[in-house]
């Protein structure tokens, strides 16, 4: 599993497998962010992608973290 995640969700017993981008964007939400800082970071990690399409990306991977409850909203102060 090179530069993959693994994650654990205890009451549902189920495993969730990252990839090398999610798993990515998973270490980047130990700090509070939006999905366009997270877009940013991963575009100075993978450069050449289009931002666009990044920031596309990580709007439908934090939408599937959202649905699987792996990932909560904070409100903002």
């Amino acid at each position: 599993m090179n530069d993959e995640a693994m994650l654990f969700d205890p009451e549902k017993s189920q495993f969730f497998q990252l990839n090398p981008t999610a798993a990515f964007v998973w270490d980047q939400l130990a700090q509070p962010s939006t999905v366009q800082g997270l877009a940013d970071q991963l575009s100075k990690r993978f450069e050449g992608a289009l931002a666009s399409e990044v920031e596309r990306d990580v709007d439908k991977l934090v939408e599937q973290m959202l649905a699987h409850r792996l990932i909560v909203v904070l409100e903002s102060a």
